[in-house]
Parts: C-alpha cells; structure tokens; sequence
C-alpha cells in the first residue's frame, strides 16, 4: 500500500510513471512480449529522465565555469570594500557585483533552478521503482495502483525479469519468497554482486572526477570551500559503500540496482562530456589562472611561514628552558643573596621573553583567524554606530511629529493673541501718545510709533486715553478666544 510514503509528494509519481508506461508501450506495439517489455522500459525511462535534464544541467554546470571565472574581479571588490561596514557600503558592493555578473551573463536562477527541477524527478523515478519492486504483499493477487500504472501494469511488472532473476528479488529476501518467486538466493546474489560493484565503480569514478574538478577551480581563500572539498573525500568513501552495503545486506531489489548502475554510468559520462563541451565554449580565462596561483602561493608561503615561527619558537624554548635550568639550581644553592636575586631577575625576564615570543609567534600563525575576528568586531561597531543613529533619528522623528501634533492649536493662537493686542492696544491709544503700559499688558514701542509721535506737551503726554475695549491679554481670561473676525466684530 502506499500509505506507508508521504502522501504530500505521490504527485511527482504521475509524470515518471506516464514515461514508464509509454515505453512499454512503445515496445509492446513493436512486438516485444509484454511482460519482458518492462525490463527495457526501466533503462528507456531512466535515459529519457535524464535527456530532459540535460540542458539544465548543462545550464548549472555553465553558470558554475562564469562564476568561477569572475572570482578575480570579485575578490578585487572585496579587497576594496575590506575596512568598509557601513550599510551604505554593503549596498554599493552588492550593487557592482550584480552589475559584474550581469555584465558577464552570469544569473543566480541558473545554478539553482536546474537542482530545483532535478530533484523532484529523481525523488519520482526512485520512489516509483522503489514501490513497484517492493509491494508490501508479494503474494498478493492484485495490486494496487502506483502513479499512472493501474493494478494489471503493476502485476506484470512484478513478473518482470532479467537474465531469469525476477527485478523485486533482493539478496536480503526470506527463502520463502525466494521460493515464491522460482528462485534462490545464491542465483540473486550471482547478478546482485556484480551490479553493485559497477554502480560502487561508476560512482567512485565520478567522485574522483568530481573531486579533480573541484581542486581546480578551489578558492583557496574560503574557509567553507576548503572545508566542502575535504569532506568531499569522506564523501566518496561513503557514497562507494552505500550500493555495496545496501545492495547485499538491505532490501535492494534487482530494479533498483539496475537503476542505480545505468543512473551512475550516465552521471559519470555526463559529467565528463558537459566539461569537455565548457572547456572549448567557456575556458578558464588567464585572469582566473593567474589569480588562482597567486592565492595558492600566498597561502602556502603562509604556511611555511607559520611551521617556521613555530620551529624558531621551539628551538628559542629549548634554549630559555636550559638557562632557566641552570638559573634555578644557582637560586636553590647559591649563598650569595645578591646571586640569588640576580638570577631570579634574570628567570623573569626569561619567563616574560618566551610569553610575548609565544604571543607573537601565534599571531603569525594564526594571523588568518585574528584578521577575521578583528573585521567582525569592526563591522559589528559600525552596525552598532549605525543602529544607535537610526533610534536617534526615529526618537526625534517621534518627537517632531509629537510636537507638530500640538503645533496647530498652540501656536498660531499664541500668534493671533500677539496681533489681537496689538490691534486691541493700537485703537485704545490715541495718535501722538507714546504710552507704553495700557491695561495690565504691556506694549512694546516700535520704530514706526516713535516716528510717528509728535512733540508734545508732558501733561498731554502722561495723561493716557481710556480705552474702548478690553485690552488684549485680559481677553483670553473673560473668554475663550474665537478668531479675528470675532473683534472685527
């Protein structure tokens, strides 16, 4: 039953089983038997899958050799914006880079989409033959159903053999379905051990092959690449184990061997052409080979330069340790106290020389790791810096938009006021009288009103007029203000 699968993802089945079933037939109507059909229309879906792959391999495997042939331009980039951590700059650098791959062709999509599609049919195909060659109810009169087979296709291709082994058997099998079956479990193994040794073969063929490749275009500066490239030989140790292991000790029926041996051959060729075909149409440029030995050179006289700060570090210790020796034997029997004291002297600074010569030689050998800590601890301070000025603005944006919520109700009122009493002191006043307090608000003198203030008498002039009106700042006390057409009024 299918059941026992995830039922999130039977729909990729459809299409990988439609492929399987039309080559059969294909085969049948050609005049091939229907049961020894299924037999070819495994190799026949497994080549079709992978011929409609191919381009977008093709496509990852392209955009991988212009990426790798754009790492000097982008390493100068980076050698250019090394001290700078501002966002602004961040920006700016990813800004050009994409404007440099874009310049050469080179697209994001197509080192990921190609993977993307691929994935989902190998999930299809291996889950297809996975269920059709291991039911769980071999003995069973009619099966389910798988994909876009119906019950009749299934229970042909249960009958399906190849060189008079039946594709479900597996080595692992119990000798009651072997029996069931019309076999026995060494003849199983006779065609079961030579396949998983070619697929072992063909796959530790093409991890090598991988692994050459790899070495080629490895950028020595990258930590994460140097480490992917070691663990790739951990890889192949278990990827070669894996069809060997499962195939003779685990439930591996002679279908999937099958596949696995005519899905590793394929890779492996594939592999090999699309590198052949690459080096003619996109070759390393000189610029990348130039770079990349330039690196390699510059991180092996690293090298050797830490292992010899090291070996002078040694051989510096011996000696010290030798003096410190002999210091300490003149400290414990010397009767002298000023011999005493003298060679404890002379034991520190010893002591205080080989702990900042220990120092020293670590930051050479370290020098990488002390480099990178120290940028991040620099970029952190910057996004710290920019982060405490980005509080500081939005605090002050808070505060402005507080302050302009409030702005239009306080101050032009306090504006209007302003003018009311002017007007309101202007008409109390009479032409001529330089009064300077009217009411209880006081008026300032202007320009304008001491030119326009003639001589006069002082009697005239300290006697003041009453005034029409309230004056200005005594309004707002008796009641609220409404505007200026309301003293128009």
């Amino acid at each position: 039953m299918r059941t026992q699968y995830p039922r999130h993802v039977e729909f990729i089945e459809y299409p990988v089983s439609g492929v399987l079933k039309l080559w059969h037939l294909v085969l049948t109507a050609v005049g091939m038997s229907d049961i020894p059909a299924w037999t070819l229309s495994i190799a026949l879906l497994v080549v079709t899958v992978r011929l409609i792959l191919l381009p977008f391999a093709y496509r990852a495997y392209r955009s991988t050799r212009v990426l790798v042939n754009l790492r000097p331009a982008m390493a100068a980039l980076d050698a250019e914006y090394a001290d700078r951590f501002t966002s602004a700059d961040r920006k700016e650098l990813l800004a050009k880079r994409r404007e440099l791959q874009k310049a050469e062709g080179y697209r994001v999509r197509d080192g990921c989409v190609p993977a993307l599609i691929q994935l989902p049919i190998f999930i299809g195909l291996y889950r297809l033959l996975l269920q059709v060659a291991r039911p769980q109810d071999l003995e069973a009169a009619s099966h389910s159903g798988i994909g876009a087979l119906n019950s009749t296709e299934v229970s042909d291709f249960l009958q399906a053999e190849i060189f008079g082994i039946p594709l479900t058997a597996y080595v692992a099998m119990s000798d009651e379905r072997f029996d069931f079956l019309g076999t026995t479990g060494s003849e199983v193994l006779r065609l079961a051990l030579p396949l998983c040794i070619a697929a072992a073969i063909f796959t530790s063929a093409n991890m090598a092959y991988s692994i050459y490749r790899n070495w080629m275009t490895l950028d020595e500066d990258n930590a994460t690449a140097r480490v992917i490239f070691r663990m790739m030989f951990v890889l192949t140790g278990i990827a070669v184990s894996v069809p060997l292991l499962f195939g003779l000790l685990g439930p591996a029926p002679v279908a999937i061997l099958c596949y696995w041996v005519m899905n590793n051959l394929w890779t492996m060729v594939q592999n090999v052409s699309l590198h052949v075909v690459l080096d003619r149409q996109v070759p390393y440029t000189e610029e990348f080979r130039t770079h990349r030995r330039a690196v390699g050179e510059g991180r092996k006289a690293r090298r050797v330069e830490a292992k010899e700060a090291q070996a002078g570090l040694e051989r510096r210790a011996a000696s010290r340790d030798a003096r410190i020796s002999e210091l300490d034997y003149t400290m414990n029997h010397s009767a002298l106290e000023e011999v005493r004291q003298s060679a404890a002297a002379e034991r520190d600074a010893l002591l205080k020389e080989h702990a900042d010569d220990k120092e020293s030689v670590a930051q050479v050998v370290n020098r990488e790791k002390l480099e990178k800590e120290k940028r991040k601890a620099r970029q952190k301070e910057v996004m710290q810096a920019e982060r405490a000025i980005r509080a500081k603005r939005r605090a002050e944006q808070k505060a402005a938009k507080a302050a302009g919520a409030e702005g239009p109700e306080s101050a032009p009122t306090e504006e209007t006021t302003e003018d009311t009493t002017t007007e309101a002191a202007g008409a109390a006043i009479p032409e001529g009288t330089p009064t300077e307090e009217v009411a209880e608000g006081v008026v300032e003198e202007t320009p304008a009103a001491d030119q326009q203030a003639p001589t006069a008498e002082p009697a005239e002039t300290t006697a003041p007029a009453e005034p029409a009106e309230p004056s200005g700042p005594s309004e707002p006390d008796e009641k609220p203000y409404r505007g200026r057409h309301r003293l128009a009024e």
